[in-house]
């Protein structure tokens, strides 16, 4: 997974790769951003997915420092969603969560998210709750 920087968001710079895939885990085949990072007191809130070996693709979460948003200030280490309900296995790609969008409303986290590549779900968390625990 990598960040950049845009003043006009046509061009970009200063690519740096932000993680990598973590061996032995739910994102050891690969890691990818997800819906845009969302600014709290405490950082910028990530969203993101990794896949694991056999193709499940699960959603994590992170924290990134307000200034440097290229430094990592904590991750959740197990996923906060990953594929269990028939219509997130069973589809045009089997075994998916993967989100686009996320949404704050009334403080909690609205977390969009693709299933098995057929349909959408919505599932939701406490602002507060993921904040105390990243």
């Amino acid at each position: 997974m990598w960040i950049a920087y845009s003043e006009n968001l046509l061009d970009w710079t200063d690519h740096k790769r932000l993680f990598a895939p973590i061996e032995n885990s739910w994102q050891d085949f690969k890691v990818g951003a997800g819906a845009p990072p969302i600014l709290t007191d405490q950082g910028w809130l990530e969203f993101y997915h990794g896949v694991d070996k056999d193709l499940n693709y699960s959603l994590g979460v992170m924290l990134l420092d307000l200034k440097d948003p290229s430094v990592i200030i904590s991750r959740i280490e197990d996923p906060i969603l990953r594929p269990e309900e028939e219509y997130e296995k069973v589809g045009d790609v089997p075994n998916v969560c993967f989100t686009c969008g996320v949404v704050e409303k009334e403080n909690k986290f609205l977390v969009y998210y693709g299933a098995a590549d057929k349909c959408i779900g919505v599932a939701t968390i406490d602002k507060s709750k993921i904040l105390q625990i990243l």
